[in-house]
């Protein structure tokens, strides 16, 4: 209607100027107003970023010179990496999602049984209890194909082939050489290879002194704690292990979760069942 004013017209811009100001020991980007009362306009000085320096953070270290590549490139094999990145990185995920997703069918039930829920909009992904990740033994169960981090376990070819019956709109290329280089550089994969290295051979020595003795022996398991502290687990029979190499790991989880067993990691070498 002529004599409608929209409520918006009353609203006034805020306008904080340019962010054009760079802290001179960390380089962090201010607004000038952003400054220290203390500090002029002339000679500005700030301290939300690094605490005028007492805060020293190491840089990120690069990536693998190929993922590197991959994403400072700009011709059409980068940018189809770009394009279905969410999908790359599910496709070389070690653990698959576990939840109780809300199917599509799901939400249009009851949003019909609920007269006030009937809104338009985008789909959002819904899930119901908690959320986890599931992973399965090492060793795929047989008469199936290996998946997640039972990939990392295989040759990195045979690794890529895997990736690729299940992505086939991923660029074979990309596949085969992220393949080659989690199985080089990432610190993960070494800590489960090494896992599969020492349960295999654990198995071949307990098959080779058990001989014809048929007695049922509990199938031995491996834990690796958050302090990154491998334990081989067989009835009375326990050893721990020190992962190799593990300087560049990516996270560290603080030393007070260290001794309880909601964060640990569970390694079978054969198994029907996945754990969470």
């Amino acid at each position: 209607p002529a004599a409608y004013i929209s409520q918006l017209s009353r609203l006034r811009s805020s306008d904080l100027g340019r962010i054009d100001k760079e802290c001179s020991h960390c380089h962090a980007s201010h607004w000038i107003d952003e400054r220290q009362e203390t500090s002029s306009m002339r000679n500005p000085s700030w301290e939300s970023c690094c605490k005028q320096g007492s805060v020293q953070l190491q840089l990120l270290p690069d990536p693998p010179e190929y993922l590197k590549d991959l994403l400072e490139r700009t011709d059409t094999q980068d940018r189809h990496f770009k394009d279905n990145l969410r999908q790359c990185n599910a496709a070389f995920a070690f653990t698959s999602l576990g939840c109780d997703i809300v199917s599509p069918e799901d939400r249009a039930n009851n949003n019909n049984n609920n007269n006030n829920n009937k809104r338009g909009g985008l789909n959002a992904f819904q899930i119901h209890s908690a959320l986890c990740h599931r992973q399965g033994s090492l060793t795929p169960v047989e008469g199936n194909e290996p998946s997640y981090v039972q990939l990392y376990i295989f040759d990195p070819s045979y690794a890529a082939e895997r990736r690729q019956a299940r992505n086939s709109n991923l660029d074979p290329e990309i596949v085969r050489e992220l393949s080659v280089m989690l199985a080089q550089c990432n610190q993960f994969a070494r800590i489960y290879r090494y896992a599969h290295e020492i349960l295999s051979n654990h198995e071949s020595s307990n098959t080779v002194s058990n001989g014809n003795d048929q007695r049922e022996v509990s199938a031995p398991y491996i834990i690796i704690s958050p302090s990154m502290r491998m334990r081989l687990i067989e009835g009375s029979d326990r050893r721990t292990h020190n992962p190799p190499t593990m300087e560049e790991i990516a996270a560290v989880i603080p030393i007070e979760y260290s001794d309880r067993g909601f964060r640990d990691i569970v390694l079978t070498l054969r198994s029907n069942n996945s754990l969470r």
